[in-house]
């Protein structure tokens, strides 16, 4: 799982039951984490694209962005914390 879930006992118990259900319900279902939002789709297509076009493998760091013109005006890290605050819905 990782080192940090691996050394969690109900993460890891927590993701044992996850990829339980993924085994049990793959050949019927599809499993969207973040369907809460619509952020869910937005990144699986992102992820496809990443994979097709730049053969970025998802299982060694996090998803780059993609879309980046909404955050032309955040460079850093340090500049993001500043302005998420500021957000009305902080939601992805």
């Amino acid at each position: 799982y990782g080192p940090v879930v691996s050394k969690d006992k109900h993460g890891s118990a927590c993701f044992d039951d996850m990829l339980k259900n993924e085994k049990e319900f793959c050949g019927e279902w599809a499993v969207f984490y973040h369907s809460y939002s619509s952020a869910a789709i937005l990144y699986e297509v992102q992820a496809a694209v990443a994979a097709v076009l730049f053969r970025f493998k998802s299982e060694f760091a996090a998803l780059p962005r993609i879309i980046c013109a909404p955050f032309k005006h955040i460079p850093t890290a340090h500049r993001m914390l500043e302005e998420f605050p500021k957000w009305k819905d902080r939601d992805h």
